[in-house]
């Protein structure tokens, strides 16, 4: 595929050629990286949790859940069933929103889990 963009070197509008392996190499540590810190996750999560992700899965939400397969390769890596949300690249920006709300619970410490509601969603993409 060929993309625009400016030349790093020279600082000019350019037209490169972009292939799949150059696309590979470029994004393999980082997907890496985010395999072994979903891994670390996971041998942190107190047992009672476990359960619930080993039964609900994992959902995954952001950019890097758009990548074609990357909901099958985290499911390999890490023997859990994997969906990717409904709205992944919203997720974390109408997540953050809506923890804004209960900011002031941060400075008592104390706050009552019932008050929250996560609304679950069957459709996996």
């Amino acid at each position: 595929m060929e993309v625009k963009g400016r030349n790093a070197v020279s600082g000019l509008p350019c037209l490169q050629k972009v292939s799949t392996s150059d696309i590979f190499d470029a994004i393999s540590e980082p997907i890496q990286d985010i395999f072994s810190a979903i891994q670390r996750v996971l041998e942190t999560t107190p047992p009672e949790l476990a359960g619930d992700i080993m039964t609900s899965g994992i959902c995954l939400n952001g950019g890097a859940s758009l990548l074609p397969g990357m909901a099958e390769a985290v499911s390999r890596v890490t023997g859990v069933e994997c969906r990717v949300a409904e709205n992944p690249s919203d997720c974390v920006a109408i997540g953050t929103g809506k923890s804004l709300e209960y900011v002031g619970m941060l400075f008592t410490g104390v706050y009552d889990v019932g008050q929250f509601s996560f609304p679950v969603s069957d459709s996996v993409h």
